[in-house]
C-alpha cells in the first residue's frame, strides 16, 4: 500500500494506493508527530488487524515512535481522527475533506479482508493544494 500526501495547514490529505484500488485519506496536520494532534511521520510501517469495540475490524499502522493505536477508520474530516487516518472514496480540497467515508472504508476493508498484515509506505508525492 502506497499513501501519497499533500500537506496543508488544517489537515493531511493523500492518495491512497492499493494496485489498481485508489481512495483517500484524510489526517491532521504535521505538528512534530505529536500524539492525537499530528499525521505520523512519512516512511514505511507494519500494518496489522485490529479490532475493538468503538473499532470492530480495521487495521493498526504499527512502530510509529512515541505513537500507538493509529487506526484506519471511517471519518470525513481531520477532526474525526485524533492520530489516525480516515478513509473516503475522494479528496475535496476546497472542502479540506474527504468524501464518501463509510464507502470507501468499506471497500479499503473488503480489499483487504484476507490478510492480517501488511506494509504501508507513505511519503510526500501528492500535488499541493491550494
Amino acid at each position: 500500500m502506497l499513501i501519497k500526501r499533500s500537506y496543508l495547514p488544517n489537515c493531511t490529505l493523500a492518495e491512497l494506493i492499493c494496485d489498481d484500488l485508489e481512495l483517500a485519506t484524510i489526517e491532521r496536520p504535521w505538528k512534530n508527530n505529536a500524539p492525537y494532534i499530528s499525521c505520523i511521520p512519512e516512511g514505511e510501517y507494519l500494518c496489522v488487524r485490529y479490532s475493538s469495540k468503538k473499532y470492530p475490524n480495521t487495521f493498526e499502522i504499527t512502530n510509529v515512535p512515541g505513537r500507538s493505536k493509529i487506526l484506519f477508520h471511517k471519518g470525513n474530516y481531520a477532526r474525526n481522527v485524533k492520530g489516525c487516518l480516515a478513509v473516503g472514496l475522494r479528496i475535496d480540497p476546497k472542502r479540506f475533506q474527504v468524501n464518501k467515508s463509510k464507502k470507501g472504508f468499506g471497500l479499503l476493508m473488503e480489499y483487504l479482508e484476507d490478510l492480517e498484515s501488511f506494509n504501508v509506505f507513505i511519503t510526500h508525492n501528492f500535488p499541493e493544494y491550494p
